[in-house]
């Protein structure tokens, strides 16, 4: 079993024009996928960002579901300690 993240940064990705705006974050074809998604805060301090600002931003643009959120936590944890 494939135990390597996908990491997602939203605000971050956008402030630092990792892509031009929400629409080019394949946030949802991941999950759709099967991909092991996570949500982080990258730099929270040069980001200005909380997890909690991080997970409105990923319901708002993206049509997470609270189920989905709560993979997505469960995802960080599975993967935390890789060995």
């Amino acid at each position: 079993m494939n135990r390597l993240p996908g990491l997602a940064f939203g605000i971050s990705n956008l402030q630092t024009k990792a892509v031009e705006s929400e629409s080019q974050y394949p946030l949802r074809e991941f999950l759709d996928n099967g991909i092991k998604v996570t949500i982080n805060t990258d730099n929270r301090t040069v980001s200005n960002t909380t997890m909690t600002k991080e997970l409105q931003f990923i319901q708002e643009h993206y049509r997470i579901t609270d189920e989905e959120i709560r993979l997505m936590m469960r995802n960080a944890v599975d993967t935390a300690f890789i060995h």
